[in-house]
C-alpha cells in the first residue's frame, strides 16, 4: 500500500497566499495615491499662503495676520513632513510586498512543476 501526496492543497494554499500578497498590494498603492493627492493639496495651500504672506507685507503691514500667515505656514510645513515620511514609509512596504509577491508566485510555479511532472 502506497501513499499518495497531491499538490493541489498546496498549490491552492500559494494561490491565496499570492492573491492575498496582490490585495495587500492594492491597498498600498492605493495609500500611496491618497498620500500624493493630500500632499499635491498641502503644496497648493502652502503656495497660497506664502501668495497671501508676501501681498501682506507690502505697504502697511499687519503684523498680527502676518504672524498667522507664518504659524499657518509652520503647521503646513509640519503636515508635508510627516506626509512625505509616510509617503516613504509606503514606498517601501510596496517594494516589499512585491518582492513577497514574486517569491511567492515563484514557489506557485515550483510547484505547479512538480505537479506537472507528478501526473506524468
Amino acid at each position: 500500500m502506497s501513499l499518495t501526496f497531491t499538490l493541489q492543497p498546496v498549490l491552492n494554499y500559494r494561490q491565496r497566499i499570492v492573491e492575498s500578497l496582490e490585495m495587500a498590494l492594492a491597498r498600498l498603492l492605493r495609500a500611496e495615491q491618497d498620500t500624493l493627492k493630500d500632499i499635491a493639496m498641502l503644496r497648493e495651500v502652502e503656495h497660497d499662503l506664502f501668495a497671501d504672506l508676501a501681498a501682506r507685507q507690502q505697504g502697511l503691514i499687519d503684523l498680527t495676520v502676518v504672524f498667522q500667515l507664518r504659524a499657518q505656514l509652520k503647521t503646513v510645513g509640519a503636515r508635508l513632513a510627516v506626509h512625505t515620511r509616510t509617503l516613504n514609509e509606503v514606498r517601501q512596504q510596496i517594494a516589499n510586498v512585491r518582492t513577497e509577491i514574486v517569491n511567492a508566485q515563484q514557489e506557485k510555479e515550483t510547484l505547479e512543476n512538480l505537479k506537472a511532472k507528478q501526473n506524468d
